[in-house]
């Protein structure tokens, strides 16, 4: 149920540096406490150590939750660790942009791949239809993924045709259908329209 009068709808904010200096200021003393909360409630939910310290500008002993005594014991129990603890988890720049470009890679290889199978199964189409005459035009590495395409499916003709031949009752299963369908670059249809 909607509530009557004005209701404001907070604008998502962007984050990065303020630079007015009272803006700044306000948004620290607006935004410290509900971190400290934040901190408690992780804290308690989750049963673990935490703690905070956080030195304001102009201030000469930080904000520490839940006291220096607990933050100390916090602190020494992650001084304590040894290094390969301690940085197991930690990226820096460049470690963080080469695991991204890997997702990226990874992605974009099974991109390419499903495009080149829907561009083979096309070539084997057209071939079928009467429409492809010769694989002159095509690049080397299409030929050869069409080729072993057919070479595939004689292969499983021929078996069928043994099983028939044998008298065996094997349990027919019909070849699945020619799935056509997702999005290839634009220089893969390009490649595979002109014929």
């Amino acid at each position: 149920m909607a509530r009557k009068g004005r209701e404001r709808v907070r604008a998502r904010l962007k984050i990065r540096w303020i630079m007015d200096n009272t803006k700044r200021k306000v948004a620290l003393q607006r935004r410290l406490p509900n971190l400290q909360k934040q901190v408690r409630e992780l804290a308690v939910l989750c049963d673990v150590p935490a703690c905070l310290v956080v030195y304001c500008p102009g201030e000469a002993r930080p904000v520490v939750w839940p006291s220096p005594e607990a933050a100390s014991e916090v602190v020494r129990r992650y001084r304590d660790l040894p290094d390969s603890e301690k940085f197991k988890s930690q990226l820096d720049g460049m470690d963080l942009l080469e695991q991204r470009n890997d997702k990226v890679r990874a992605k974009l290889s099974k991109v390419q791949q499903q495009c080149h199978d829907k561009e083979t199964e096309l070539v084997l189409l057209d071939l079928l239809a009467g429409r492809r005459k010769s694989f002159d035009d095509l690049p080397a590495n299409l030929v050869a993924s069409v080729s072993s395409r057919v070479q595939n499916k004689l292969q499983a003709i021929n078996q069928r045709l043994q099983e028939l031949r044998s008298g065996a009752t094997p349990t027919l299963r019909p070849p699945p259908p020619p799935t056509f369908g997702g999005t290839c670059p634009d220089s893969v249809n390009s490649s595979s329209t002109s014929k």
